[in-house]
C-alpha cells in the first residue's frame, strides 16, 4: 500500500540534502507528491507509479523525475517495513484499515517539519514536467489545492473527511477510518512509525 501525502513529503525532505543536493527542492517535492493525483481519475496508476525501483535509479534523474520515482520507492520500502513489524495488526480489522493507518502516520509525522508554509508555496506553480505526463492544467491545479489545504495544519478527523471526499470517496469511508484510529493500539503503532522515519535514510540507500 501507499504512504500518505504528508509522509511522502516528510521523507522526501528528510533525505533531500544527503542524497539529492543540488536539485531543486520544489520540483522534487512536487514530483514525489504528484503520483496520487490518479485518485482524481486523470492518469492511470501505471503511468504515475513504477515497479521494482531501486535507489540507484534515482541518482541521475532531474529533480522532478527523482521525486516522482522516489514516491514509488517509498511505497515499496514502507510497506515491507510495516508488514515485517506487524504494524497493521495494531489496528482493528476493516476494509479501510490500511487507509486509516496512512492517516495515522501523516498525523504523527507532520510535526517532523516546521516549514509547511514554504512547502505549500511549491504548489503555487504548475510545472512543465507535470503537464508532460498528459494531465490537464486544471486537474493539476485542483490536486495542488487539495494538498495545500491538507498540508496547512496537522490533519484532524474533519480534515480526513474533507480529503477523502475531495478525492472521490464517500464520507462514511473517512468516518470509519477515524474510528479505526481511535481504537488502534496507538502507542505501539507510533513507535513503529517513528522508528521507520529514523531508519529511512539507510532503508532508502540499501533499496
Amino acid at each position: 500500500m501507499m504512504a500518505g501525502p504528508v509522509t511522502h513529503v516528510t521523507l522526501a525532505v528528510k533525505v533531500f540534502n544527503k542524497y539529492f543536493r543540488g536539485r531543486n527542492i520544489g520540483e522534487f517535492v512536487i514530483g514525489t507528491s504528484l503520483p496520487d493525483i490518479r485518485y482524481l481519475g486523470v492518469i492511470d496508476r501505471d503511468k504515475s507509479h513504477f515497479e521494482n525501483i531501486v535507489f540507484d535509479d534515482l541518482t541521475n534523474l532531474s529533480s522532478f523525475e527523482a521525486g516522482l520515482k522516489l514516491h514509488s520507492l517509498v511505497d515499496s520500502i514502507r510497506e515491507e517495513y510495516l508488514i515485517n513489524n506487524k504494524y497493521y495488526s495494531l489496528f482493528p480489522a476493516s476494509d479501510v484499515l490500511t487507509q486509516a493507518a496512512k492517516v495515522f502516520e501523516d498525523r504523527l509525522l507532520y510535526d517532523k517539519l516546521s516549514n509547511w508554509d514554504e512547502i505549500n508555496s511549491y504548489f503555487d506553480v504548475v510545472y512543465k514536467d507535470e503537464l508532460n505526463l498528459g494531465i490537464s492544467e486544471a486537474a493539476i491545479n485542483k490536486w495542488h489545492k487539495i494538498l495545500k489545504r491538507y498540508f496547512s495544519h496537522k490533519s484532524q478527523d474533519e480534515d480526513n473527511i474533507i480529503l477523502t471526499t475531495e478525492i472521490g470517496f464517500p464520507k462514511e469511508r473517512a468516518e470509519e477510518m477515524n474510528q479505526i484510529i481511535q481504537n488502534a493500539q496507538t502507542f505501539k503503532a507510533e513507535q513503529i512509525v517513528l522508528k521507520f522515519y529514523d531508519d529511512f535514510e539507510s532503508l532508502l540507500y540499501n533499496a
